[in-house]
């Protein structure tokens, strides 16, 4: 089993109270999770992804409540979890499984309560409000189980996008509904999923987005202290050279968020209308991200 290096404490605070807090939004993204299914998916027969999808295939058959089933599939996954993965997230992912189900089966009353007759609307915003609970989840580094495990495992070894493996994984999944229900539920099926994943990066990576931005000037001393000075950003100069005549030059590093570059073009084009700037959008980010002026934080994971 792999050990969490922040298994005693993680910045000067015990372990078990930063897991036990983790805990509270990890509920809470299962309790929407598991809204979804029932308000949106269960009255149109859609499915949701992962072992999810198969729990409902059973429920949909045969009547076997999809949360048991979805607890007796999840066994073999965590022991893959308590092998391949830390303890932290091993722990938090059964709280978030546990609280999926719990929500899964009191919620199951309200199937049929929310009356939407257009399935177009019944597969956006279920799988709006799903993508936004598990986005919740693996915000707090924990999962329901199922698929998420197998993604979480490549997005940490492969930095592969949680969002677009989980969709993938997914297709498998409602390929296998379309065999016991109408080929166009499926297709709603995807629809919902394909939401779903979208919303689930834009909780991952936060809804404020940020770029990374290179920018190279002979006024690179003005451009910097702007940078540093009005927008409060960290900067890192990198030494260059020109290609074409072979002149060392400046290279202004930095990390924006998306509305501060306008101020930054705006200012660097009276600066040096002739500099050069580069703008890439930046999913992940580790190590020291300053939020404002007054906030920071560590992150010492990939978010």
């Amino acid at each position: 089993m792999k050990q969490d290096a922040r298994l005693t404490t993680i910045n000067d605070v015990p372990a078990l109270t930063v897991l036990a807090l983790r805990m509270i939004p990890v509920a809470i993204g299962g309790a929407l999770s598991a809204l979804a299914v029932v308000l949106f998916f269960m009255p149109h027969h859609f499915l949701s992804g992962g072992l999810s999808g198969l729990a409902l295939i059973v429920d949909y058959t045969l009547g076997f409540p999809a949360s048991f089933t979805l607890l007796l599939l999840n066994i073999p996954i965590f022991i893959l979890a308590f092998v391949e993965l830390d303890l932290h997230f091993a722990l938090s992912s059964l709280v978030g499984l546990a609280a999926y189900s719990f929500f899964l089966h009191l919620f199951r009353p309200l199937s049929g309560a929310l009356v939407i007759p257009d399935e177009i609307l019944a597969a956006i915003f279920g799988g709006a409000l799903n993508g936004l609970g598990l986005g919740l989840i693996f915000k707090n580094r924990a999962s329901i189980g199922g698929t998420d495990v197998i993604s979480t495992i490549a997005k940490r070894k492969f930095s592969v996008n949680m969002g677009t493996s989980i969709f993938l994984m997914n297709l498998f999944i409602v390929s296998l509904g379309a065999f016991f229900y109408p080929v166009y539920k499926a297709m709603y099926s995807l629809i919902s999923m394909f939401v779903s994943s979208y919303f689930v990066d834009q909780v991952l990576q936060g809804f404020e987005k940020r770029f990374s931005v290179m920018i190279i000037s002979e006024k690179w001393e003005q451009i910097a202290n702007y940078v540093t000075e009005n927008l409060f950003r960290g900067a890192t100069i990198l030494e260059g050279q020109g290609a074409y005549k072979r002149k060392p030059t400046k290279v202004i590093f930095t990390v924006l968020p998306s509305h501060r570059l306008s101020k930054l073009k705006d200012a660097v084009s009276q600066i040096d209308p002739h500099a050069f700037i580069s703008v890439e959008p930046s999913a992940e980010i580790m190590g020291n991200w300053r939020k404002g002026i007054f906030k920071s934080k560590n992150v010492y994971q990939k978010d």
